[in-house]
């Protein structure tokens, strides 16, 4: 397991200090990411603990989805299902009172157990009982098992293809591959129908016949059997979280609260100028400007010059999945190939040839 303990930028009251925040937190996931990777520990349940100095960590998630993906940074496992203990406000003094004090932790490899109750403050604090300005926080976690992650994320690409997309946050490209192995019961590669339905029943999902067959018309028909393959189970989900977003005009709560940070004129666009200048702030050491401009083109899908909300979730959703989808189709179109080389006849002729000349 990885721990991990912060102090953020301090004046959680002062919202200028939320850019300083928004790179410190950015910061701290990357240099998780480097650690986790230096020592084969990608895989491994994360918490990260310590005094935010924040009301809401979704605006620091979304600064830190942001500015990982401006930077081609690869994003740690955590940042995609991070959840934090609840609890009441940690800290009351002659300047504040506010909850600024968080257990995090990595919900897709952690069932929260129980926490501790903390008293509600009247008075400010320290003082004789609490000697600290903060109170402290105690939880205790169990590690889910690798079916039950499997079985959740399979729960999850059902629910966002049948039901509300919109209230679900995004999966990860690795919790795609988990949710089709969990319906990938004979492990062939390919999902049918009954796959689906029989998965269905296995998570006590109440999904129809009809419903089914909608989803698997969502996916390239194939002879003799219906069905669909890894990258097209990916390339499913991604459609429908896109289009139930646009579709209701919502995005992520953490990438709204980025959106509303980086749109310094309240006007509810961001211009690419605006934009551009809004990542110099946050973290102008760590910037590569073409790159910068590349990803800019790429999110002003109308080229009007103005990025919409809608363009601006799409695009940061879509990094993650998008590079996955790129690198399962490149494998797809290369076994692909080899198939079709291994079913082309050879000729006979070329055959007595060769056993002639050895």
């Amino acid at each position: 397991m990885i721990v991990a303990t912060t102090h953020l930028a301090r004046n959680p009251e002062d919202k200028r200090m939320a850019w300083a925040r928004g790179y410190q937190y950015a910061s701290i996931f990357k240099k998780m990411q480097e650690f986790s990777a230096q020592h084969d520990a990608t895989a491994s349940p994360t918490i990260l603990t310590g005094d935010l100095n924040c009301g809401d960590v979704h605006e620091l998630a979304g600064v830190t989805y942001a500015l990982l993906a401006f930077t081609a940074s690869p994003v740690h496992p955590l940042l995609w299902t991070v959840e934090d203990v609840p609890s009441p406000v940690t800290t009351v003094t002659d300047a504040r009172d506010l909850r600024i004090d968080y257990i995090l932790y990595q919900s897709s490899q952690l069932r929260l157990l129980d926490t501790k109750p903390l008293p509600i403050l009247d008075h400010v604090i320290p003082c004789r009982e609490h000697p600290s300005d903060h109170l402290p926080l105690q939880a205790s976690f169990t590690m889910k098992s690798d079916w039950m992650r499997h079985e959740e994320s399979a729960r999850k690409w059902v629910q966002c293809i049948s039901e509300d997309s919109t209230l679900l946050r995004p999966l990860s490209a690795e919790a795609v591959q988990r949710a089709f192995s969990y319906f990938d019961q004979d492990g062939n590669g390919r999902i049918t129908l009954e796959d689906l339905e029989r998965g269905c029943v296995r998570l006590g999902i109440a999904i129809k016949d009809a419903e089914c067959d909608v989803i698997m018309n969502m996916c390239a028909e194939h002879e003799p059997v219906r069905s669909m393959n890894l990258l097209e189970f990916g390339q499913t989900y991604y459609n429908h979280m896109h289009q139930g977003h646009r579709a209701a005009g919502t995005a992520a709560p953490e990438l709204q609260q980025a959106f509303a940070l980086f749109d310094q004129d309240g006007s509810g666009t961001l211009s690419v100028a605006e934009l551009t200048l809004a990542l110099q702030k946050l973290a102008p050491s760590s910037l590569d400007l073409e790159h910068v401009q590349k990803c800019l083109h790429d999110m002003d899908s109308d080229d009007d010059g103005i990025i919409s909300i809608s363009e601006f979730t799409d695009w940061l959703v879509g990094q993650n999945m998008n590079q996955w989808l790129n690198e399962h189709a490149a494998q797809e179109i290369h076994a692909q190939a080899r198939k079709r080389e291994d079913e082309t006849p050879r000729n006979p002729m070329a055959q007595i040839t060769r056993r002639r000349r050895a």
